[in-house]
């Protein structure tokens, strides 16, 4: 498994955490941007390491506003990939309204049509929900792949669907895979010690 963010801090924080739970073993990290192109080199604002950061100073405005950036380097889900040897199983995507660059980095991974992408959907003041329901409603469309929306287990056809959304989540599956049966189980916001084998 790999774990790759924006911010070192945060990044070494997630790696402690593994490394005491004797977890790390089976990990690799990198500190990078994922976006669209690598080697990109841009301003990425954040506070601290647990707040969300972003290359949108409107959606981590209070870091914009005093000041607290530093640059960062982009890579690709594409070329990571390719450097660690792996056609991964499930990519979990948060990258605070960066979601399509992030798509469109993944051309070559998805066209193996072996990857779910777990996708955790922003509107910053910079892009409309929206906008950002489009551009991956196209990237979709392209890849052959389905998008669903979590909170209502259906498949999204249509930005109006979340456009009223500051924040949702959506898996997106190959076309013709199932919806995961055991997600029909669990309901938004429910209790994290949830025993998805209980009848």
């Amino acid at each position: 498994m790999l774990l790759v963010d924006a911010n070192p801090k945060a990044l070494s924080i997630a790696a402690t955490n593994l490394i005491v739970n004797h977890l790390s073993r089976k990990f690799n990290f990198q500190a990078s941007l994922i976006l669209d192109k690598p080697g990109e080199r841009m301003k990425f604002y954040a506070l601290v390491a647990g707040a969300a950061g972003s290359i949108y100073p409107g959606h981590s405005a209070s870091a914009a506003k005093s000041g607290s950036w530093f640059w960062v380097e982009s890579t690709t889900i594409d070329l990571l990939s390719e450097e660690y040897n792996i056609v991964p199983d499930l990519v979990k995507i948060d990258v605070e309204g960066a979601e399509y660059k992030a798509l469109m980095g993944a051309t070559n991974v998805a066209r193996q049509q072996k990857t779910s992408f777990f996708v955790e959907m922003h509107s910053p003041k910079e892009i409309t929900m929206e906008q950002n329901a489009k551009w991956i409603l196209g990237w979709c469309s392209s890849h052959s792949y389905q998008p669903w929306y979590l909170k209502d287990k259906c498949l999204l056809e249509e930005p109006e669907q979340i456009k009223h959304r500051g924040r949702c989540h959506l898996l997106l599956l190959p076309n013709g895979e199932n919806f995961p049966d055991y997600l029909n189980r669990i309901t938004e916001g429910q209790a994290i010690n949830f025993n998805l084998n209980q009848k």
